[in-house]
């Protein structure tokens, strides 16, 4: 049964969790691995690749080792499904400052990847890529013989006098005005000419593969991002998604951030939510199941709600939802199991400077072995 752990955050948060999440023992083997093998399952059913994760399922489930070894598992299944389409040549590149960058946020901020909001300065490539573009053969024929000798010597099939251009682009979407998951960008941001960043880059890992505040329609943004044959930053950023609702990343991660976040998205679609029925008056209506919503007879990729924020798709809306609520369960049963957690976790709480942590910390800090 839940306890009122949550309320330290918020006073709604514990039913809410208990809609989308459930309750579960951390201590429980039996219990743990159940838990997180139905968050991968609604992970992988809101992301499309449902059918390659329960053939790991069954796999794992046929094994000696039971659901030990779910996240690996999971993330392969994720992997293969991803892979199959790469980047095309010209993009290449993308794959790799994806990842790089990916890679840097969770290096030097693990505390605080739910949402991601940093400066580009800093960060690998200042977040842009190169397309490579041919150009025409220009008027004057000697410039033109020399761009055709330098295209031969990249490498490249070049005609004579051809010119290679590269024109950087943002490697992400800017997220800069009003969205589901942010306030407007401030406007005082130093701008990088390299390609053309003038706004923070703003990423919601929490949610993947939903990252974006103004684009919550399907197919979800993160799928687009493609591999190149050795970059893979789609698996990356679902790894650092995945850890938010596994007890590692689930302990280093600031919750206020997480909480922050919850209100502002709870907030922006709350006033599109509250009027909808509880239930279905026509067929495709969209309609509310608790914390959820159901459209029956219809996709939930292609109903939802809308606002002055944008379109939501109902499969948006309910992975965001699902997603929140998995981080509090993890967080609700880690803080209640305290006591008895292994020495790696009971060293990352300790270290965690989120306040009720600290609070619960301060009844059972003595009573640690």
């Amino acid at each position: 049964m839940a306890t009122e752990i949550l309320d330290c955050y918020d006073d709604d948060l514990d039913g809410f969790t208990d809609d989308l999440a459930g309750d579960f023992d951390f201590l429980s083997s039996s219990e743990r691995e159940g838990w997180l093998a139905q968050q991968w399952a609604k992970v992988a059913e809101g992301g499309g690749w449902g059918e390659e994760f329960s053939r790991v399922l069954t796999k794992l489930r046929q094994s000696q080792l039971g659901l030990v070894s779910i996240e690996s598992a999971a993330l392969s299944a994720f992997t293969g499904f991803i892979t199959r389409e790469r980047e095309e040549p010209g993009r290449s590149d993308r794959a790799l400052v994806r990842a790089s960058v990916l890679a840097s946020l969770q290096e030097t901020n693990p505390a605080h990847l739910w949402l991601v909001e940093t400066d580009v300065g800093g960060l690998p490539s200042g977040a842009c890529y190169g397309r490579a573009m041919w150009r025409p053969a220009p008027l004057n024929a000697k410039a033109g013989k020399l761009a055709g000798q330098a295209g031969a010597v990249m490498g490249e099939a070049a005609d004579e006098g051809a010119q290679l251009t590269v024109l950087p682009q943002a490697t992400f979407l800017a997220d800069a005005g009003p969205s589901y998951f942010w306030d407007p960008a401030p406007s005082s941001m130093l701008v990088h000419p390299g390609c053309g960043w003038s706004t923070p880059l703003r990423l919601s890992l929490g949610t993947f593969p939903w990252v974006y505040g103004h684009r919550l329609q399907a197919p979800a943004p993160g799928l687009a991002w493609r591999s190149n044959s050795i970059k893979h930053p789609a698996p990356v950023a679902m790894r650092i998604a995945a850890g938010m609702w596994h007890p590692d990343g689930n302990l280093r991660a600031d919750a206020r951030d997480v909480v922050s976040a919850w209100k502002h998205w709870r907030d922006a679609t709350r006033p599109l939510v509250a009027p909808l029925p509880t239930a279905a008056a026509k067929p495709g209506q969209v309609y509310r199941d608790g914390e959820r919503l159901v459209a029956d007879s219809a996709s939930a990729e292609e109903v939802g709600i809308n606002g002055p924020l944008g379109f939501v798709c109902v499969a948006a809306y309910n992975f965001i939802q699902e997603r929140f609520a998995a981080f509090f369960a993890m967080r609700r049963a880690l803080l209640r199991g305290r006591r008895h957690l292994t020495p790696e976790l009971r060293e990352l709480l300790m270290k965690n400077k989120d306040p009720c942590v600290r609070q619960q910390l301060g009844v059972a800090v003595l009573t640690f072995a």
